[in-house]
């Protein structure tokens, strides 16, 4: 479960400092990344790398948008 836990940490403190391309060029890069090397937990490829936070009780990635009806992000910024 570590794995996960730091790759969890690892989206939301270096690859969340980007702009919207470089959110695309690391979701792509920790997907290959991901689809190199097997773990023993998968991330999920239906969605981004941003949409997923790591459940530590059910020991899975969970879509967060799961917890909140209509929510969503303005594209302009």
């Amino acid at each position: 479960m570590i794995d996960s836990i730091f790759l969890y940490a690892v989206i939301w403190s270096l690859c969340c400092t980007v702009d919207f391309a470089g959110r695309e060029k690391f979701n792509a890069f920790i997907k290959n990344i991901l689809n190199t090397h097997n773990t023993k937990t998968p991330f999920p490829y239906e969605k981004s790398i941003y949409d997923y936070y790591w459940d530590k009780k059910e020991q899975t990635w969970v879509l967060w948008s799961t917890y909140y009806d209509n929510f969503e992000i303005d594209v302009r910024l």
